[in-house]
């Protein structure tokens, strides 16, 4: 491994919060932000990612005001989007996409093969009326997709 290049580093020590700290500083410096690509550097933007989740309380850490601090002082974006983020669409952009479906379909039964993100999220709307599913389906929700003629039965799956 030495002839290849390898660095050997004791990989079971975590690197402690002001290190990160002092990391994303050298990185602002360089790149002028501090939106770390996994490209860029994959352990600092897990960082990052793992310091937006626990501030949304979405994993057990707990973040404090002294590190909500040190980050802003960064102009750190808390609430940063991640490819799959943004690719999720809102209501009315999938009502939109499903009108347009219709318009071409004359129905909206979207099948995985003709659209795998617009299926998905018929699905979804489905499994959530029905209690097992996790999309918020309200009264206006339902109103609006109806208005379409979505069908509440199981989507077809091909």
């Amino acid at each position: 491994m030495d002839e290849l290049g390898f660095e050997w580093e004791d990989i079971t020590k975590a690197k402690s919060f002001e290190e990160r700290v002092e990391e994303l500083k050298a990185f602002k410096e360089k790149h002028g932000h501090v939106r770390v690509t996994v490209k860029q550097d994959k352990s600092l933007a897990t960082f990052c990612k793992n310091m937006r989740a626990a501030r949304r309380g979405t994993v057990k850490r707990t973040v404090t005001d002294n590190i909500i601090k040190a980050l802003d002082e960064l102009s750190f974006d808390w609430d940063k989007k991640t490819k799959s983020d943004k690719a999720k669409k809102s209501l009315e952009e999938r009502i939109t996409d499903l009108k347009a479906f219709k318009e071409t379909h004359g129905h909206v039964r979207v099948t995985f093969k003709q659209d795998k993100s617009l299926h998905g999220f018929c699905a979804g709307m489905q499994a959530s009326r029905r209690g097992t599913g996790t999309m918020a389906i309200t009264e206006d929700r339902m109103k609006s997709l109806d208005k379409l003629g979505f069908e509440w039965g199981q989507q077809e799956i091909k």
